[in-house]
């Protein structure tokens, strides 16, 4: 599982399959969080395996992708 927190709270958001779908995950919140709170609030992400592996050409690849398509 591919967990999604909140480092500047200190919680978990969600978790999830998929790396692709955490990063959703994470836009999506951003994207709230900027509506409920004005255009220049933020919050600090982590995305991260529960098992400890290294998942950072993976999300990589997930932002490329998703940037890709938010273009069209």
């Amino acid at each position: 599982m591919i967990t999604l927190t909140d480092t500047f709270n200190g919680t978990v958001i969600s978790r999830h399959r998929t790396v692709k779908a955490a990063e959703v995950a994470r836009r999506r919140h951003a994207g709230m969080v900027r509506k409920a709170n004005g255009a220049n609030s933020y919050v600090t992400y982590s995305i991260r395996a529960d098992d400890g592996r290294d998942i950072s050409e993976e999300l990589e690849t997930a932002r490329h992708i998703l940037n890709c398509l938010q273009g069209l």
